[in-house]
Order: C-alpha cells, then sequence, then structure tokens
C-alpha cells in the first residue's frame, strides 16, 4: 500500500512539473504571438498548445495508424522544442526585464527578445537534429595479452545514445 501511494505521489509530482513547465512554454509564446496579431484568443491558444503537448501520448495511446504514427513524431519534436525552450526562456525573460528596467518599451522587447529566441531555438534545434541523424563511429584498438580458445581476433561492439525512436527509427542501418 505504501509503495502503491508513493508512487501515485510521484506520478502527480512529475504531471505537475511537467504541466507547469508547458503553461510557462504557452504563456511565453502566447505573449509573442499575440503581439503581433490581436485576435489570438488566450483560450483557444491554449487548448491547441494542450494537444500539441499532449500528442505523444495520444500517438501512443491510439491505434497503430498514420494518425497516431503522425502524433507521436509531431509530440516527439514537441519534446525536444520542450527542452530548448525550458533552457532558453528563463534567459528571454530575464533579458526583457531588464530591458524594461532600463527602460525599453514592452514594443520593442517582445520582437527582440522573442525573434531572438526563435532564432537561437531553431540554431540548437538544427544542430540536435544533425547530431541525432550523423552517427559517430569510432573504432578503438584494445590490446589484449590473453587470447580467447581458438579465436584469433575478438570483436567487441559497444553502442550509446543513439537515440532510436519515433523520428529516427533504424533507417540508419545501424543493426545491418
Amino acid at each position: 500500500m505504501k509503495r502503491v501511494l508513493r508512487m501515485i505521489l510521484s506520478f502527480t509530482m512529475i504531471i505537475i512539473i511537467f504541466g507547469g513547465l508547458n503553461a510557462y512554454i504557452v504563456w511565453n509564446v502566447y505573449i509573442f504571438l499575440s503581439h503581433y496579431s490581436t485576435t489570438i484568443s488566450a483560450i483557444g491558444f491554449s487548448i491547441v498548445f494542450s494537444i500539441l503537448v499532449c500528442s505523444y501520448l495520444l500517438g501512443r495511446w491510439g491505434k497503430h495508424n498514420a494518425a497516431g504514427r503522425l502524433l507521436k513524431v509531431v509530440g516527439s519534436y514537441y519534446l525536444a522544442f520542450m527542452e530548448f525552450l525550458i533552457i532558453l526562456l528563463p534567459f528571454a525573460d530575464i533579458a526583457a526585464w531588464l530591458l524594461r528596467r532600463v527602460g525599453y518599451a514592452e514594443t520593442f522587447c517582445i520582437p527582440i527578445v522573442g525573434w531572438t529566441t526563435v532564432i537561437l531555438l531553431v540554431i540548437l534545434f538544427s544542430w540536435g537534429s544533425y547530431n541525432a541523424w550523423s552517427p559517430i563511429l569510432r573504432t578503438y584498438g584494445i590490446p589484449i595479452s590473453k587470447y580467447g580458445r581458438g579465436r584469433g581476433k575478438l570483436t567487441i561492439a559497444v553502442a550509446s545514445d543513439i537515440h532510436l525512436g519515433n523520428i529516427v527509427g533504424n533507417r540508419l542501418g545501424l543493426y545491418a
């Protein structure tokens, strides 16, 4: 019983943290987008963004068809964007706060900080995608003083951080 209660509490905390981080992201994105359009509804935007946030889970729970696969891919990309936004947005908010403190208007701060964040996000995402799609193969020779019975050569393979999943998949031919 204690273990189940601890598991429920842990799951609840994970959901609260995940929800809080995504609320922080949606708030920042909404402020940036609403600077350019006054017709964006906060509630409508939050609903659409919530579907984006949950798209990976929806794809996993759905049937294994094209729609489920699409939801998983969209969700996987969103999780990558989320990771980068969690890193970038606190710096962006501090920069915007500092600009406001020295006297710049909000109409100046939002586009400058927003577009700088978008550019950095695109750079980080492009760099991360390149690294995910371009595996590095390193070969090391390790001298061993003992020989195996009847073996002239021993090959050992180690793989790490290969990110096989919904986006990369096995298209890299790593199992060939």
